[in-house]
């Protein structure tokens, strides 16, 4: 592949003087309406996505039905498996291939998804094969060093300098953005296999700007990004520059072929040396999505992303949900907030975790939505209504309340009740085996199985446990034995149980066991006496 001509344009963002508050400005600060992604939206339904990975495996039949049906599809970390020839934190670097195999199969069932495989934008994971290709000591000459000492900062978690916590388990090392042979390296090497494939729309670029915001912070970095290094002020800004230069370039190249990036960062509008408003403003050019990764629905947060889905902005919003089918008023409040912001290209993912099982179908899905009748408007501070062509919204921030209501449809059901409970067992709380019965005195289960044991714990009371017990156990097929508690000792309950006792966090002093003697009923005695 020939390189990628890099060239500063008015929305690459450049270094003023130290005296000017040490602030990165954008020579490009007017209102504009960003350019659209590569790709069709529409508003027929709301324009969902899902984010599962990070396996040892492929997606298994159900898994792709299930996650075909989504709008938009983030995936990573596909069929990852440990390279035991390097120790622990290593795997094996086929990720571009397995992603691909993986993209072929979900367009086939559902040919409209749009895919994003997942990259973290800043660290050479050593599960990709380029990436695995940079890590080698031929490239060393292009990692981010200690600039007293010229040790790398490396992303495994067996070397002196730490960020581990960033690496997903894939540890690599540091990109140093200011060297253009590795800007050059990470389009013509790294992009350039999804760029290049006909089922991939685009890549996610994560944490695209931590290693300026957050290990390059001086004098030592921040959390979670921290070492013996140190750097300087005019360090951190030669750096974050050059990140821009190099998400520039990245996203130039893959505009070119008719792809764009859903890029996230954690510097919001009061960040320096780079703030979101900056950072946006270079995203909006090329089509790329913002995400947002902590989407709560705070006046604040609808205030934010208006100000990106109001100027044709695409949104992304992930919001912290249950992984399971509950009530829709579990849900209804952040996915109103997000309708109130959304905008042509904004999507809506709810989940816990990264996981295949952390993105559920949920009912809303399958509802019309409509085009909007115009913006959301907000009728008093911190409360919004907006009108959809199948529905209307309304929410308060103020007091986190909210209403979807879809017109000439009813509520959203709730989840399918589960069947009964199975009848209750003689066991009490814990399984058993065939060869054994449980019994335990009042307050716990003897009144359930209809066992009247003295609450007194008198030996008259004990006998009576036993003699019922041993009734229980005639009548239950396969009981050869049984074990109740012996009240003189103190304890609290029976043995023979599984769990034992004590790996089910409580205590017992000793049980006695009875053992049938003959097929009669009611021929026991007693068999043993455990310490416990």
């Amino acid at each position: 592949r020939t390189s990628e001509v890099f060239r500063t344009t008015a929305m690459v963002v450049h270094v003023v003087s130290l005296a000017a508050a040490l602030i990165l400005v954008s020579t490009c600060v007017e209102t504009t309406v960003a350019t659209q992604p590569p790709f069709s939206f529409s508003w027929d339904k709301i324009s969902t996505y899902a984010f599962p990975g990070k396996m040892n495996r492929y997606f298994t039949e159900a898994e792709l039905q299930h996650f075909s049906q989504f709008s938009l599809l983030l995936y990573w970390g596909i069929n990852v498996q440990p390279d035991p020839t390097r120790g622990p934190g290593w795997w094996i670097p086929d990720q571009e291939a397995n992603t691909i195999r993986q993209a072929a199969a979900i367009k086939a069932i559902n040919p409209d998804i749009l895919l994003f495989p997942y990259i973290t934008g800043f660290m050479a994971q050593t599960w990709f094969q380029a990436q695995w290709q940079f890590d080698q000591p031929e490239h060393s000459s292009w990692w981010l060093t200690d600039p007293a000492t010229g040790t790398p900062i490396d992303c495994n978690n067996t070397k002196a300098n730490v960020c581990y916590g960033y690496s997903q388990g894939a540890p690599g090392k540091l990109y140093d953005w200011r060297i253009p042979a590795v800007r050059d390296y990470f389009v013509n090497e790294v992009i350039a296999p999804y760029v290049d494939n006909e089922n991939i729309s685009g890549i996610f670029l994560d944490d695209t700007t931590d290693v300026a915001d957050r290990c390059l912070r001086p004098p030592h970095g921040t959390s979670p990004c921290t070492g013996s290094w140190t750097f300087t002020i005019a360090e951190q800004l030669d750096f974050t520059n050059a990140t821009l230069i190099h998400l520039e370039a990245t996203l130039q190249s893959m505009q070119a072929h008719g792809k764009t990036a859903i890029v996230s960062t954690e510097v919001d509008a009061t960040s320096t040396p780079l703030n979101s408003s900056t950072f946006d403003k270079m995203l909006e050019p090329y089509g790329a999505m913002h995400f947002n990764e902590f989407f709560e629905g705070s006046q604040t947060d609808i205030v934010s992303a208006l100000a990106t889905t109001s100027t044709g902005g695409a949104f992304m919003v992930h919001a912290s949900g249950p992984n399971t089918v509950g009530a829709f008023e579990q849900r209804e409040y952040p996915l109103a907030a997000f309708l109130i912001i959304a905008g042509e290209y904004s999507y809506w993912g709810m989940g816990s975790g990264w996981s295949v099982g952390s993105f559920p179908w949920y009912p809303e899905f399958d509802r019309p939505l409509g085009k909007p009748l115009g913006a959301a408007t907000e009728t008093a501070p911190g409360e919004y209504f907006r009108a959809f062509e199948a529905l209307n919204v309304t929410v308060n921030t103020n007091l986190r309340q909210a209403s979807i209501q879809w017109h000439g449809l009813g509520p959203i059901p709730g989840p399918t009740p589960p069947p009964p409970p199975p009848p209750p067992s003689p066991f009490g709380k814990y399984s058993a085996t065939a060869q054994v019965i449980v019994h335990q005195n009042p307050p716990s289960y003897s009144q359930t199985k209809n066992v009247k044991c003295a609450p007194d714990h008198t030996s008259a009371g004990y006998a009576a446990c036993v003699n019922a017990s041993a009734t229980i156990c005639d009548t239950t097929p396969g009981c050869t034995a049984f074990s109740v508690l012996s009240p003189s000792y103190g304890a609290t309950l029976f043995g023979e149980l599984s769990p034992k006792p004590t790996s089910a966090g409580q205590s017992n002093v000793w049980w006695t066991t009875y053992q049938k003697a003959s097929p009669t009923p009611g021929s026991w005695h007693n068999t043993s006496r455990t310490e416990q």
